[in-house]
């Protein structure tokens, strides 16, 4: 039986989505625990990510990119001559 491998974004969806599954078992772990200081912990850490996925990367992130314009995009000119790196010019 030969494997056939994913498309990169398919695979990439993927990992990430057992990534997101592993982090909510743990919040769940740490927020169902009995001791007090560990809940204190967890409800502090569901925070941080809800304040980080709307405020932060919803607003905040949009509203200084936009006046930043094509500056938000800087890399050094090594980095840019990077074959296939995130940051390569097209």
């Amino acid at each position: 039986m030969t494997s056939v491998p994913l498309p990169a974004p398919v695979s990439h969806r993927a990992g990430l989505a057992g990534l997101v599954c592993r982090i909510r078992r743990d919040h769940v772990a740490v927020l169902v625990c009995d001791i007090t200081l560990m809940k204190a912990f967890g409800v502090g850490l569901a925070l941080a990510v809800l304040i980080d996925a709307t405020v932060i990367r919803g607003a905040l992130l949009p509203a200084t990119m936009r006046p930043l314009g094509r500056a938000t995009w800087w890399a050094p000119a090594r980095l840019r001559r990077v074959p296939g790196s995130a940051t390569a010019a097209p």
